[in-house]
């Protein structure tokens, strides 16, 4: 039989800071669910990160439990994985909850044969579709479950077969994460029909001779800056299958607001000349009902970063309608502290040091031992919030640290 289903990944509901970007991508969520109702689909997948932390604000669940409740209402059901943002370092989720509540079926279900894991297919009542899955673990972990698969089992299985997973393909990774370890694609079992991605921020279609249809839909909403310059948008994918199960995919943006993204390079100015192009470019700029993001980098001629103000031209663009206005100056330099270019090869602790080493002398001459004091403080601010510590004394306890690694107990006493 003909049917059509929704692919759904990376949703991060939650993952902004700023109300009005969180709004946003709680929007694009809403619109892709308006959108499965309106087409109606048969089902929807979502492969892993509907949250962007395992315990996403209450307001968050609020409306996740809504949008979900709308599908079912619809008779349209949702079949999930879990990803590496669903799940806390203790592996507890808020989507047992949710799934508890019977408002979506997780299909990464299987169990321990020996040595080997075998996963069961979930089957889809309304088209006989089967969905299985593995579900995303930080710091590609899961890859552990992929060499522990029982493939034969899935292979050797009838009917249309969908198998969802959060996690890159080695092969195929795109060049930003050239250099992060993905799952090599052998190691992924072959023969399904299609094959639902998530976890890599970007639109991936690919029909793999000996596998089937490899799909990654990108994220409903960027997630972060740089996301939103390059992304721009939101999207999922709704696939329709036909009688003989040939596969067809049809892209579905998603735009809940328009980005304005303008890039300035401050090489060879003065902060004020900086600051003055910024504000030239804010009285003209169409900006009505849309995210706005201004990137400076490059070198100051005279001046710091912290003398190009940004109030003028963020009071401008604000009273011409702009929803926010987020800016970056990462990479907006002064002589007195230019970029530094660094060998990247090795692990993290190596990095690091090479870039302490490269940057050392650059610190007042009152700061004694700069190279031991910078090591000392990265040591001590390379911690993880304990298991239910909460965050005010979290907080309190890094600061502390700090404060101890610096001697400034008497200074922090006298105010």
């Amino acid at each position: 039989m003909s049917f059509r289903f929704a692919h759904i990944a990376d949703v991060h509901l939650d993952c902004f800071r700023e109300p009005e970007l969180k709004n946003l991508s709680t929007t694009a969520f809403i619109q892709a669910i308006d959108t499965c109702i309106e087409k109606k689909v048969d089902f929807v997948l979502i492969a892993g990160d509907l949250f962007n932390t395992s315990m996403p604000d209450v307001s968050i669940l609020q409306e996740s439990v809504k949008q979900l409740k709308r599908l079912k209402n619809a008779n349209i059901p949702v079949y999930l994985i879990a990803g590496s943002h669903d799940m806390s370092h203790s592996n507890k989720t808020f989507l047992d909850v949710l799934e508890e509540a019977d408002l979506f079926v997780n299909v990464a279900k299987g169990e321990a044969v020996g040595e080997k894991l075998q996963l069961k297919f979930t089957v889809d009542s309304k088209t006989g579709a089967k969905i299985t899955g593995i579900l995303g673990k930080k710091g590609s972990l899961d890859i552990e479950y992929y060499r522990a698969l029982d493939r034969a089992s899935l292979e050797d299985e009838t009917g249309y077969k969908i198998f969802m997973f959060h996690t890159g393909i080695e092969e195929y990774k795109p060049e930003f994460l050239k250099h992060v370890s993905f799952l090599p694609i052998s190691l992924l079992p072959k023969n399904m029909n299609y094959y639902a991605g998530g976890h890599i921020h970007t639109v991936f279609v690919r029909d793999e001779p000996g596998f089937g249809k490899i799909v990654f839909p990108g994220p409903t909403y960027p997630c972060n800056f740089k996301e939103l310059e390059d992304l721009g948008q939101g999207s999922f994918f709704i696939v329709a299958v036909d009688d003989s199960g040939n596969t067809r995919t049809e892209r579905q943006d998603i735009t809940p607001a328009a980005v304005v993204s303008k890039k300035f390079n401050a090489g060879g100015k003065t902060a004020q000349a900086m600051e003055d192009d910024i504000k030239n470019w804010a009285k003209n700029a169409d900006v009505s009902r849309c995210v706005v993001l201004i990137r400076i980098s490059g070198t100051l001629k005279e001046g710091k970063p912290t003398d190009v103000s940004f109030f003028d031209a963020y009071e401008t663009l604000k009273q011409k309608g702009a929803i926010i206005v987020k800016r970056n100056t990462a990479k907006l330099l002064s002589r007195d502290f230019e970029e530094i270019k660094v060998d990247v090869s090795g692990n993290l602790k190596e990095v690091e040091a090479r870039i302490i080493k490269e940057h050392i002398g650059k610190a007042p001459e009152i700061i004694k031992d700069e190279e031991g004091l910078v090591f000392s403080l990265l040591e001590t601010l390379d911690t993880e919030k304990d298991e239910g510590e909460t965050n005010a004394t979290f907080e309190a306890r890094t600061k502390k640290a700090a404060v101890d690694v610096f001697d400034l107990k008497g200074i922090m006493d006298e105010n």
